[in-house]
């Protein structure tokens, strides 16, 4: 695309780079100003349309929206002096927007039902995703100010009874959900260095947390 197309293009996604901006704002409840995240969004638009390939046949907005979405908690987390529980909502929102990107390639529900019994896998698996990225994620743990001495050392604990509950796992998947969540790494540069897909990444991480989920709840009923 000449620049002139590419100008077009940004400008019919402007209202997409406003009602995210609106969005992100109510997500941190307004602690955050619109001019800030607007100028990451700005940025992700730009980084769109640099990357939009029309051939593949993908609406540019239905494009757009993940980068857009992606260059604000990147630009948020990066630059904004913000408390660790925001920061904490970040980095999680910035995973899920990874992870639905890309488990939204892998394939196509068959029906409504199939479609419905995915979507409550997905928040099951999500919901056990932020417990395994605030317990592993020590840069994410709650400010030690904000806790009295027994809250701190229930916190403790609970960071390190999951830690162990994620060596139960084989492997590849604890490599993979350390390296997701503890190290930080994204789907794309695991993917690159075990040499497969992040597609594959993403289903690797989704079976993990669902062993996970087995894991944590066999233990809860144990006796012991």
């Amino acid at each position: 695309m000449d620049r002139e197309q590419k100008n077009i293009l940004a400008e019919s996604a402007l209202s997409v780079v406003d009602k995210i901006t609106v969005e992100m704002m109510r997500r941190f409840n307004y602690a955050i100003e619109k001019n800030e995240i607007r100028s990451y969004a700005l940025s992700g638009l730009a980084h769109a349309v640099e990357n939009f390939d029309n051939s593949k046949k993908v609406p540019f907005s239905a494009f757009a929206r993940p980068r857009i979405r992606g260059a604000i908690y990147d630009g948020l987390a990066e630059n904004s002096i913000l408390p660790r529980r925001i920061l904490r909502k970040i980095e999680f929102y910035k995973k899920t927007e990874e992870q639905l990107t890309f488990y939204n390639q892998i394939d196509t529900p068959r029906d409504k039902t199939d479609s419905i019994n995915r979507l409550a896998d997905r928040l099951q698996e999500l919901a056990t995703s932020y417990v395994v990225m605030t317990s592993l994620n020590d840069d994410v743990v709650q400010n030690e100010e904000e806790l009295n001495p027994e809250e701190l050392l229930e916190q403790k604990h609970f960071s390190i009874l999951i830690k162990s509950y994620v060596d139960k796992l084989p492997e590849p998947h604890r490599e993979i959900i350390y390296r997701y969540y503890f190290k930080n790494q994204s789907l794309s540069d695991i993917s690159e260095d075990l040499e497969h897909t992040p597609s594959w990444a993403s289903r690797v991480i989704q079976v993990s947390l669902k062993k996970l989920k087995k894991i944590i709840l066999e233990a809860e009923a144990s006796p012991d």
